[in-house]
């Protein structure tokens, strides 16, 4: 897959810093919280034995932070997480784990038998027996809810099932899951802040479940018609009825995962209905451009910069990066949130340097015969420019496409250069493709720390690329269409203009 970023480490070191930007906001409104502990035991624990792992998300948008917590010679362990709000974490042991919410000054405690493979490996104790309900109640239910029909994301399910007999599993499925909270919160009475957490989190992943039905359906099936189109599942009128009722802006809920996937299912689902399907032809080359738009004007608050941040980032590792720089440098201005803000900002950085009209980075590349090439050399021509290796299988299915590119515009190649440069890890099977296939057009090599070298200039993740760069040298479009795409010579003739 394409992509801009150099490295998805650099969107993590964003995120990262974001996390604590998130937390340094929330806790500035009210005074410093009392340590939240996890602490516990492992039984027959021996010193050369690594402790339980702690992970959770502090943002929205940031990756799981873990953190490794080393046992004492006792067995015991213990980690304190300042934390302003309520948090929801997963704590591992020898691949096991179990989930946990916790909220701002718990002293959660809990033994741990490796030798168990059941549920009871983990004892869960709380000093607030109102704590410690509801991580008992997580505990158990991950294990009473799961296997085949006790998850709305059965496959079995989804895939057999049709409109009418999948609602009826997914209506009962809830049903039962809510039940089981009402009988768990009744014999042991839970903060009721976490009781409502439980209830919406069961309609998030129902909610979820049910809008990606039809389309996980017909991708299972591979149901198509005549024409190639996606054949529907029919539906009964009923089918959403109970969506209606659950709320869509809940930015309470940002960090609970379920909640984020059934926002962006949400988002998805009627962005692909009103936006894609009123276009005969939808251009999907500026589709984050269009979901950031769609977005701004459809769902709001936090719920809404949470949405553009993360088609920001997603974009952009796609390589949308000229649709989106204009909104992304309004968003950084507009933002009134610190975590997305700041990021909004690193990003718009680091895109920059390879936006349209920006200088194209110059490298060095050799060409087939051994010499010396830059790509400052090309200057004064259109080059539509293609990373890609041998050992590629996407890169070498767009060749032939872009051979036949380049003899429908034979007769500008005093104007056009179809330049290919090659990331393979050696010349051997470069020069033997170029020996056997007998391509068309500039063909070059870079290898070992040359190559590193493109790739971080470039912002380059993934192969095959494609750039379109001016007869200036600047960079017309830092994801050009692939070849394949019979828009892409209208692309090049409008730089000859």
């Amino acid at each position: 897959m394409q992509s801009v970023l150099s490295s998805f480490r650099f969107i993590s070191f964003l995120l990262s810093f974001s996390l604590l930007v998130f937390f340094s906001d929330q806790v500035q409104a009210q005074e410093s919280p009392t340590p939240t502990i996890i602490c516990g035991e492992v039984a027959a624990a021996e010193a050369s034995d690594k402790g339980p792992i702690i992970s959770g998300q502090a943002n929205p948008i940031a990756g799981q932070f873990k953190k490794q917590i080393p046992i004492r010679e006792d067995g015991s362990f213990r980690f304190e997480l300042n934390t302003p709000i309520n948090i929801p974490l997963t704590l591992e042991y020898e691949k096991r784990n179990i989930e946990l919410l916790v909220a701002p000054g718990d002293s959660v405690f809990i033994s741990i038998n490796p030798k168990s493979r059941k549920w009871d490996a983990f004892t869960i104790i709380s000093g607030d027996p109102e704590s410690a309900s509801v991580n008992d109640y997580l505990l158990k239910r991950r294990y009473l809810f799961k296997g085949s029909k006790k998850m709305f994301s059965d496959n079995t399910m989804i895939r057999n099932a049709k409109g009418e007999e999948y609602k009826v599993f997914a209506d009962s499925l809830r049903q039962a899951k809510q039940d089981y909270l009402d009988e768990h919160a009744k014999a042991k009475p839970m903060r009721a802040e976490f009781k409502q957490w439980m209830a919406d989190e069961i309609d998030f992943d129902y909610a979820y479940n049910m809008i990606g039905y039809p389309y996980l359906y017909a991708r299972y099936n591979n149901r198509k018609a005549a024409d190639g189109t996606p054949v529907k599942v029919e539906l009964p009128d009923d089918f959403f009825a109970a969506l209606k009722d659950i709320p869509v802006e809940k930015e309470e809920y940002l960090l609970m995962k379920g909640y984020q996937k059934y926002l962006q299912q949400y988002l998805a689902d009627r962005f692909h209905k009103e936006v894609i399907q009123a276009v005969e032809d939808y251009d999907y080359t500026n589709s984050y451009a269009d979901k950031v738009k769609f977005t701004s004007e459809q769902i709001s608050g936090k719920c809404s910069q949470y949405l553009q941040t993360m088609m920001f980032i997603e974009g952009s590792s796609k390589g949308q990066v000229d649709a989106i720089m204009p909104l992304l440098a309004e968003f950084r201005e507009t933002c009134q949130n610190p975590e997305y803000k700041n990021i909004a900002t690193q990003l718009y950085a680091q895109l920059l340097p390879l936006s349209k009209g920006q200088p194209a980075p110059d490298f060095v590349m050799t060409d087939r015969d051994g010499n010396t090439k830059h790509l400052s050399d090309y200057r004064g021509k259109v080059v539509y420019l293609d990373f890609w290796a041998t050992w590629c299988g996407p890169c070498r299915k767009e060749m032939p496409f872009s051979q036949s590119l380049h003899e429908q515009l034979k007769d500008k190649e005093d104007e056009v250069v179809f330049l290919y440069v090659s990331f393979d890890r050696s010349e051997a099977p470069w020069q033997k493709f170029l020996t056997e296939k007998q391509p068309v057009g500039e063909h070059a090599l870079v290898l070992g720390e040359a190559q590193k070298a493109v790739k971080k200039a470039y912002n380059i993740s993934g192969i095959p690329k494609f750039l379109l760069i001016d007869q200036e040298g600047n960079i017309a479009s830092s994801h050009a269409r692939r070849p394949s795409d019979p828009k892409m010579k209208g692309d090049i003739l409008k730089l000859l203009d």
